[in-house]
């Protein structure tokens, strides 16, 4: 991030990150670090939180620097739908989390999406699954206690949320 580069990331991304330097990019972590992370923080929260620092202190334009080098990384995705962060928050409700055999996601969206569903080292448990407008179910039944991370992608872009099993 700090010096910047680009290049094709080990699943085949191409990137281009813009340098932002040494200085600034000690801040944006440490801002991330004392603002906005916990110890339970995954690498989707560390990824927004850093993004949320650069904004804080700087501009979009370090804030994009960011978001391209986790981008590089292929940790998340920016997202270059016709939907935004904040509208897929709205559109998107989970609920009956923390879950036990069954998860509900309302799709308010007239978009599908695609979900899977992450472990915290990263590996799939959940098949790839399309969501319709309205009320959706997940069988949570055979997932075993624990924090999950749910991945909804629409038009190669990924937004994430939380899920909690008991």
């Amino acid at each position: 991030m700090f010096q910047g580069g680009a290049g094709t990331n080990d699943v085949g991304n191409i990137y281009t990150v813009s340098p932002i330097g040494i200085a600034k990019a000690e801040k944006i972590v440490y801002r991330a670090l004392t603002t906005y992370m916990i110890p339970s923080s995954t690498f989707l929260d560390v990824r927004q939180a850093t993004i949320l620092a650069a904004h804080d202190l700087y501009s979009q334009v370090e804030a994009n620097a960011v978001a391209s080098a986790w981008d590089a990384g292929n940790v998340g995705n920016t997202p270059t739908a016709n939907i935004t962060e904040a509208e897929f928050n709205k559109g998107i409700i989970v609920y009956l989390n923390p879950a036990t055999t069954t998860v509900q996601i309302d799709v308010n969206i007239s978009e599908s999406f695609e979900v899977l569903i992450y472990d915290m080292q990263g590996k799939e448990i959940y098949q790839k699954t399309l969501l319709q407008t309205g009320n959706n179910s997940l069988d949570t039944s055979g997932i075993q206690s624990g924090i999950y991370i749910m991945k909804f992608t629409i038009d190669n872009s990924s937004f994430s949320k939380k899920l909690l099993i008991k």
